[in-house]
């Protein structure tokens, strides 16, 4: 509950903003990030990688982060030119973020995992 609140918080504060940065928000469901990441990437595609997650267990392989249900998060999409904002905000309400990856028009999802 204390995270939900803080990052409610960060939502609100995004969203007083003169130009509020968040373009999509979307939050986790079953499916984990393949599926919330398709969704908030279409039409375009999206390049991610996936050893930019925060995950509570540094075993899971590529495909158990790419599904995983219970990696609680809300994915984002915003401008390259508006994340110094959104990280300011997210210090402030203690709500941790990553980058892990952009739109592309590629029209294909691709996750990419750098270590092996």
């Amino acid at each position: 509950p204390e995270m939900a609140n803080k990052v409610v918080r960060f939502v609100e504060d995004c969203c007083l903003l003169e130009k509020n940065p968040i373009i999509s928000i979307h939050d986790q469901g079953s499916g984990g990030m393949a599926n919330v990441t398709r969704e908030i990437s279409e039409p375009h595609g999206a390049k991610v990688f996936l050893d930019n997650l925060d995950v509570g267990d540094k075993t899971m392989n590529s495909l158990e982060k790419w599904v995983a249900e219970f990696q609680e998060q809300i994915t984002i999409l915003i401008e390259p030119i508006d994340y110094n904002i959104v990280k300011e905000i997210s210090s402030r309400e203690n709500v941790p973020i990553r980058v892990v990856g952009y739109i592309d028009s590629e029209n294909k999802l691709i996750h990419i995992l750098l270590k092996y």
